[in-house]
């Protein structure tokens, strides 16, 4: 009887340390989570900035998008300090995604007024983590057509 114990004893002990091994918390593929922007463009008309971006990676890993907007006031040199940051949500009828081309307008500019902007955007994975594209000009939009 003394012998059926211990074997069963160390049955159960083996069974039980077959399923201790080294477990780790699930790691998300960043790669999978993430995007870019590879190329941005961006036209005034009027009182609007008419953005285009080329996105790399996974587009619906976006939380946010953001244009970042900023009067420069006669200084073009200086560093990018934005005035105003317009957030752009998926599903927002001002942000459209065909294939991997992202468009969004805003329209609230001066058209007498230069601006520079760039486009950033948060995932949801990350929300800390920002992806930028480069600093832009929008320069004055003309209100006379002959120039």
């Amino acid at each position: 009887m003394r012998n059926f114990l211990l074997a069963a004893m160390m049955v159960i002990l083996l069974a039980s340390s077959i399923s201790c091994g080294n477990k780790k918390w699930p790691r998300p593929n960043l790669e999978e989570e993430t995007f870019s922007f590879a190329k941005v463009q961006g036209r005034r008309q009027g009182k609007c900035l008419l953005v285009n971006a080329d996105v790399q990676g996974n587009i619906g890993a976006a939380r946010a998008l953001f244009l970042q907007i900023e009067a420069p006031d006669g200084c073009p040199d200086c560093p990018f300090s934005p005035d105003q940051r317009i957030e752009y949500l998926p599903g927002d009828p001002q942000l459209l995604l065909k294939d991997s081309i992202l468009s969004l307008s805003y329209c609230g500019l001066d058209p007498d007024r230069q601006y520079r902007w760039r486009l950033t955007g948060t995932t949801r994975l990350r929300p800390g983590d920002t992806v930028a594209g480069p600093v832009m000009p929008a320069s004055a939009v003309s209100s006379n057509p002959k120039e």
